[in-house]
């Protein structure tokens, strides 16, 4: 599957029930509404309520979602968020998702323990190493505490799992110094800077906005990127 193609990916919202339990019925009928949009799916983002849920919780989303696409035949691809900062924990969930047939990974900056540029490379190579999927490396200072070196970018672009970007720091000018570092495929992370960015040369938006208007974002992403 070509993930270029699809300029658009909706960082879904995980629905829970008033116990806190997970809301299937919400959250399928969230995929299915991407999916017939056109809209590339990335569950479990590292800077919503994911982090808020249990592994056994974020283990069956995992399950569900994979089954709810084999069953009705999704053609849409789906990223699954990697986060965290203890690197065995984090390579014990990527082994957890590699039985799955799912497209690629989101891989965010390790939360609260701002490592440095040797930090980084090592925490993103030894992911990289051990996944069968393409990965997008996410940029949130505002969450992780640190920003992604643009040194360690520059550095991970020749492992064959590198695919992509997501800039979320809200600066045109960071997003430049990516776009610099990577070569391609950066997406903006913030939903109203996506006409800037798109001038800027990004190549499509990770969204929250797209979970309430799916068609309609994915339309404004078409827009920015045509202009």
């Amino acid at each position: 599957m070509n993930l270029n193609a699809y300029p658009l990916w909706t960082a879904l919202v995980t629905p829970l029930n008033p116990d806190l339990t997970v809301d299937y019925k919400s959250f399928g009928n969230l995929l299915r509404e991407q999916e017939k949009a056109g809209n590339g799916l990335l569950v479990l983002g590292s800077t919503g309520e994911a982090l808020n849920l249990s592994n056994d919780q974020k283990k069956e989303i995992v399950a569900y979602t994979a089954k709810l696409a084999q069953d009705e035949k999704f053609k849409c691809p789906i990223m699954i968020g990697v986060s965290g900062h203890q690197l065995n924990d984090t390579i014990e969930w990527i082994n957890y998702l590699e039985q799955f047939s799912f497209q690629a990974y989101l891989m965010v900056t390790p939360i609260y323990a701002k490592p440095g540029l040797e930090g980084q490379y090592h925490w993103f190579n030894t992911l990289m190493n051990i996944s069968s999927k393409p990965c997008m490396l996410y940029n949130v200072p505002g969450r992780a505490g640190a920003a992604l070196s643009a040194e360690a970018v520059k550095r991970l672009t020749t492992h064959k799992n590198f695919w992509a970007i997501k800039e979320a720091s809200g600066s045109v000018e960071k997003f430049k110094e990516y776009l610099t570092a990577a070569g391609k495929n950066v997406f903006c992370g913030d939903d109203a800077l996506m006409p800037d960015f798109a001038l800027a040369g990004s190549c499509g938006l990770v969204s929250v906005a797209s979970n309430v208007w799916p068609e309609q974002t994915h339309a404004y992403v078409k827009s920015c990127l045509n202009k």
